[in-house]
């Protein structure tokens, strides 16, 4: 369901069970000003913007002044999301009984977009740092259209022996992505 200020997804489609469908009721998700969500993507965005790449700090993107109110907000929209979606996708998938976490493709649309789902998380006094992130629950991937996750699909597997290419930042204006995809590649012959 869709509206100017709520977004709500619902849907899962498990296509190693004969194509079957399952509904979800996930809590609304209010997406307009005033929300977790508004408060992350207006720090994300300073910090982004206010960014200096000749500048380092100690703490890399997050003890820049700007990542420091990012992180914050980040804390924020993490519990909000784990309680809107992440907790009821394990809670849906704990009755696959699978025996191993469920893997997901996240399909979000508009602002939903921006969140990271990974990064999602509740109070778990058992785990070290007292948080239960989304993966420790569930393999998470995303897609940008349902279309393109079954178009990549069909197509067959690559065996791990071939090589990889990796697209980083073709525009200059992510900061750390060139680095990860370097970390990512330092024992390969390829280096980007």
């Amino acid at each position: 369901d869709w509206s100017s200020d709520v977004c709500s997804s619902d849907l899962i489609f498990r296509p190693g069970f004969g194509g079957q469908f399952e509904l979800i009721d996930l809590p609304a998700m209010p997406v307009g000003s005033s929300t977790p969500l508004a408060a992350y993507l207006a720090p994300f965005t300073a910090a982004i913007d206010g960014f200096d790449p000749a500048h380092r700090s100690a703490g890399g993107f997050r003890g820049t002044p700007g990542g420091t109110a990012w992180v914050r907000a980040l804390d924020d929209l993490g519990t909000w999301t784990y309680e809107h979606v992440i907790g009821p996708l394990i809670e849906h998938t704990r009755g696959w009984a699978l025996g191993r976490p469920a893997q997901l493709i996240l399909v979000p649309l508009g602002d939903l977009a921006a969140i990271p789902y990974a990064a999602a998380w509740t109070s778990d006094v058992t785990l070290p740092g007292g948080r239960r992130y989304a993966i420790h629950d569930l393999v998470l991937s995303h897609a940008v259209s349902a279309r393109l996750i079954g178009e990549v699909a069909r197509r067959p597997r690559q065996p791990l022996t071939e090589r990889v290419v990796l697209v980083p930042d073709p525009t200059g204006q992510f900061p750390y992505a060139r680095a990860v995809a370097r970390a990512l590649t330092r024992d390969r012959k390829s280096v980007v």
